[in-house]
């Protein structure tokens, strides 16, 4: 795993769910992360989309519910 891509993906979260201190691992969920709710979700992902230049379908964006899945998405849709 790019850790340069989960850092950044971090620095996203943090920022998003205003948590400063809160430090990602690949095995997280939205049900271990406080405050990753469905409303949330959107933010973090409108920010990840704009951080990495890229673009998720509805079925990805819907698929999304661990930091591992969401790490591999962005790694597949940078190659």
């Amino acid at each position: 795993m790019d850790k340069d891509i989960l850092n950044r993906v971090n620095i996203i979260f943090q920022d998003v769910l205003a948590q400063p201190n809160l430090k990602l691992n690949v095995s997280d969920n939205a049900a271990t992360i406080e405050g990753w709710d469905s409303l949330n979700h959107i933010y973090l992902i409108t920010e990840i989309q704009k951080e990495f230049s890229i673009k998720f379908s509805i079925q990805e964006v819907r698929s999304i519910d661990k930091i591992s899945s969401l790490l591999g998405l962005i790694n597949e849709k940078l190659s």
